[in-house]
């Protein structure tokens, strides 16, 4: 497999490793993801003492219309959870609630239910440190990571850009989101697209915040899997956030990449619990 080299500069970086450091800034992080897209002109990010709040109106879907970070009394939980359900779907969505370690009232989860909301995922967030990557992936020869340097390449190449469509779609507010970061090489948002016997097979992006390197959007072509191909791509980045000066590297992790992940050297600090109307889909 080839690497190109990067130009990438010395950065502020996290470097505390312990469990609840670790737990404290992956936390972080992922709030950060979301509230990214205050720079996206179709959604809304809203941020108070009680909660965070995503909203991008008459666009559905599973990404962009998030309550996260709540810090709600027991007294007026309930007000709030309704208030806020309404305001999501006055605007012609759903709103996903995601728990995070220290959200509160500590029965949050247990009122949504009760609220008609279903508890339907639990995604481990995971860590580890980029000095104890196993870099030892097995891959393709012919496997090659490449670094997104402009938008006519993410569009056309970026799997998760082309899976959600395009029009008010998520795609298209994704796509602006990383517009609006931009490309060059020292932006928060960096991409990056494996090319097998010159076809694009699989893509995933780092976004660089709260002091460490978040992965996001690992996708591998169905045709391109069971070859190693996700782990050398996510290997690719963080070997890349490494050489950029950080410690830490995070992410949120999807079933099947989960193996991927552990063998990886990552580790799990706790599971996201996402919550949404009965019925509805992730």
């Amino acid at each position: 497999m080839k690497f190109q080299k990067k130009g990438f500069t010395m950065a502020n970086v996290f470097v505390d490793l312990s469990a609840d450091a670790l737990s404290r800034v992956s936390t972080d992080h992922y709030f950060d993801s979301f509230t990214c897209y205050s720079v996206v002109p179709d959604v809304e990010v809203y941020e108070s003492e009680d909660m965070i709040r995503v909203v991008s109106p008459s666009i559905p879907n599973w990404l962009t219309n998030t309550v996260l970070r709540c810090r709600l009394s027991a007294d007026n939980a309930d007000t709030v959870i309704d208030e806020t359900n309404e305001y999501f779907y006055s605007r012609g969505v759903l709103p996903y609630w995601r728990l995070c370690p220290g959200d509160l009232p500590s029965d949050l989860g247990e009122r949504l239910v009760k609220k008609g909301l279903s508890l339907v995922e639990e995604q481990p967030a995971m860590a580890v440190d980029l000095q104890k990557l196993n870099q030892n992936i097995q891959m393709p020869d012919e496997f090659i990571v490449e670094r997104v340097t402009d938008a006519a390449t993410m569009k056309e190449k970026h799997g998760w850009i082309r899976q959600f469509g395009v029009g008010k779609s998520l795609g298209t507010l994704v796509m602006d989101l990383f517009k609006a970061y931009g490309f060059h090489p020292d932006s928060d948002w960096q991409h990056y697209i494996g090319v097998l016997h010159g076809k694009p097979v699989a893509w995933a992006s780092v976004f660089y915040a709260t002091g460490v390197a978040g992965i996001y959007a690992v996708g591998t072509l169905s045709e391109a899997r069971r070859q190693g191909i996700g782990s050398a791509i996510t290997l690719q980045a963080l070997l890349d956030a490494r050489e950029r000066g950080y410690r830490v590297g995070v992410l949120q992790s999807s079933e099947m990449g989960y193996n991927v992940y552990l063998r990886l050297g990552f580790a799990t600090c706790f599971k996201i619990k996402t919550y949404v109307r009965a019925g509805s889909q992730t």
